[in-house]
């Protein structure tokens, strides 16, 4: 079969991954569980790293691996690394190996392993330069407690604030607040109040609530083009420090759902980098992570 490498995408929710020949010819994709192992049974993640390898090793020799590249979450913890450590010796890989964040990963695949920015805008918001030297600046993506602004679950929060200070005449009336009740099944501000602080809900829930945001500004809402504008704001901010570690004269690669679906925040967040090339990311992290693979080869 010939020599190969593996790039793996480590999601929360899902893990994705390639195999590729040294050409960067991809020869197989693969899908699996989570790898993510902070704050998940180990056990579980281990089963999830096995079979998505085990997909990518069908037909395959995994002495002629050449490389594998695993991009997840949480890696800059010792324990996590030394989970990832233990079950690639225990599959039996012999290769040169790299075990980066999913940030990273994300970056290769956007810019097709070239120097410049990306910007994540999904549940969470974070910005990662990468120079020509391979060195790297992370601005943002400090968890939606204490940041991720921009994000969807930054709008989701704000979508709610602006329900109930509208209900309670501290703002403007709002089309966000008849979206939210429709969306939530409720009725009532004492009914939204008790679907927010119930012991279930997940920052994922409020999040979701970001994609009201389009239908509201299209339909002239100002409160919601406000907050458009304010995420875009936001995640044009995170490319500041970024581009002034990379000397400025570079590519923004845009990836995750707030700025690559919403058209006006992306249209906004445009605008303010006027002076730099924003484009989509061209490939999503599991191609990235074989890029990096590829260049352990190379």
């Amino acid at each position: 079969m010939g020599k190969y490498v593996i790039g793996i995408d480590g999601g929360g929710t899902g893990s994705k991954g390639v195999v590729a020949d040294l050409d960067g010819n991809i020869l197989c994709n693969m899908k699996g569980g989570p790898i993510n192992y902070v704050g998940a049974d180990t056990r579980t993640i281990d089963e999830n790293i096995e079979n998505i390898i085990e997909q990518g090793l069908k037909g395959r020799e995994v002495s002629d691996c050449a490389a594998i590249c695993i991009g997840s979450a949480g890696v800059s913890r010792s324990d996590v690394l030394a989970n990832f450590e233990r079950i690639l010796d225990k599959t039996g890989f012999t290769c040169p190996h790299k075990i980066t964040t999913d940030s990273h990963t994300a970056h290769a695949g956007a810019l097709n392993g070239e120097e410049g920015i990306v910007v994540i805008a999904g549940t969470g918001a974070i910005c990662l330069g990468v120079n020509k030297a391979g060195d790297s600046i992370r601005v943002g993506g400090y968890g939606h407690i204490i940041d991720d602004e921009g994000s969807a679950y930054y709008i989701g929060r704000l979508i709610l604030r602006a329900v109930i200070r509208a209900f309670d005449g501290r703002d403007k009336k709002t089309i966000l607040s008849e979206l939210v009740y429709g969306k939530l099944g409720v009725n009532t501000i004492p009914e939204l109040i008790t679907w927010i602080y119930s012991s279930e809900r997940s920052k994922k829930d409020i999040a979701a609530l970001a994609v009201l945001i389009e239908e509201a500004s299209e339909r002239g809402d100002e409160v919601a083009r406000e907050i458009e504008e304010s995420a875009a704001k936001e995640l044009a901010k995170l490319c500041e420090p970024a581009l002034n570690f990379l000397g400025g004269d570079c590519r923004i690669a845009v990836s995750g759902s707030v700025l690559q679906k919403n058209r006006r925040i992306r249209e906004c967040f445009k605008e303010i980098l006027k002076d730099y090339t924003v484009i989509n990311a061209e490939h999503e992290a599991d191609y990235g992570a074989m890029l990096l693979a590829l260049k352990m080869v190379k």
